[in-house]
């Protein structure tokens, strides 16, 4: 998995310098490292921008996000033309994040994992439109894809809630606010105890896949 390192000291002054960072990121990740992919039987490339990706990500304004997806776009056709010469099942997907945007990654999976994400997303139970605008030069890129909206959820275990309140951490009126938030509930069995997970939906995943012939 390839990261891009910067100097905490490291000032971005403009966009022309924050543009460049765009181009950095495509060279640096266009071309799949097979032999982890091969090791590992997954990669990913994340939007690993400063000051963007932090310890607090700040999304991008929606004209420098055009520019990335459409980077992102063509570094994900190179690696789909990589994992084609495998002659093997393989996963390759764009996550798009709405509205968080600079959470966005291309994930690449096959053999162990094949199958590994293939539940790792709920699909939206309604349609929303897509957060792009096929407009300009992003037109033709993103009609070579098509897009799955599915949820990005946050997930509260009822025992770790319970804690919150003991600690003093949230009050039971704000954990009660949370459980009203939740989608979905599920029980599931957790340090050997019986446990209520509560789904709550924190924004969209957009999940893109190659369009096939």
């Amino acid at each position: 998995m390839k990261k891009l390192h910067h100097s905490k000291k490291q000032k971005i002054r403009g966009w022309k310098r924050r543009k460049r960072s765009i181009q950095l990121w495509r060279q640096q990740m266009l071309e799949l490292d097979m032999e982890t992919v091969r090791s590992e039987d997954f990669d990913y490339a994340k939007l690993w921008i400063y000051p963007f990706y932090s310890i607090s990500p700040i999304d991008p304004p929606h004209w420098f996000q055009r520019l990335l997806l459409g980077e992102m776009i063509d570094v994900y056709a190179h690696w789909q033309k990589q994992m084609e010469l495998e002659r093997e099942p393989f996963y390759l997907k764009i996550w798009l994040y709405e509205p968080n945007f600079i959470l966005s990654q291309i994930v690449v999976a096959y053999r162990s994992r094949l199958h590994f994400y293939d539940e790792h997303f709920q699909p939206a139970p309604t349609a929303s439109p897509f957060p792009f605008a096929a407009t300009g030069d992003l037109a033709e890129k993103l009609s070579k894809l098509d897009w799955q909206l599915c949820i990005q959820e946050e997930l509260y275990w009822s025992n770790e809630l319970q804690d919150h309140i003991d600690k003093g951490l949230r009050t039971e009126a704000e954990v009660q606010r949370l459980i009203d938030l939740a989608y979905a509930t599920e029980t599931m069995q957790y340090g050997g105890e019986e446990q209520t997970v509560y789904k709550v939906r924190i924004g969209d995943v957009w999940l893109g896949t190659w369009k096939t012939d």
